[in-house]
């Protein structure tokens, strides 16, 4: 799997709001694939404000990525779509996508965890 890379940087969905977590509830492979993260800044450089779209904007919005998703072979809920944001993280920079109630965060710095 390609990562997306910029500037000495990996990129990183991390799904911030509450709800459905973007990667823990589905692949991990969800957070780090160069083409989902492409595809999700393509699709919200459609919305002005992803966080406050309406509900028939957000439903249009999973429905675009999840058969996206479906195409290049995953299988999920994409309703973590809500609270999705692009991390950087420079390369190197182990982490861990922890997940709460939905809500996701990074953690950093264990070398056990995922190495970007």
């Amino acid at each position: 799997m390609e990562r997306y890379i910029k500037d000495g940087k990996v990129g990183v969905l991390i799904s911030y709001g509450y709800g459905a977590g973007w990667s823990t509830w589905n692949s991990k492979e969800w957070a780090y694939d160069k083409r989902i993260i492409e595809k999700f800044l393509e699709l919200c450089g459609q919305y002005k404000d992803i966080d406050n779209m309406s509900y028939d904007e957000l439903e249009k919005l999973e429905k675009d990525m999840e058969v996206f998703m479906k195409g290049i072979g995953y299988k999920g809920y994409c309703g973590g779509i809500r609270g999705l944001t692009l991390e950087m993280i420079p390369i190197g920079t182990p982490i861990k996508i922890n997940e709460y109630d939905g809500a996701e965060s990074i953690e950093y710095g264990y070398s056990n965890f995922d190495v970007l």
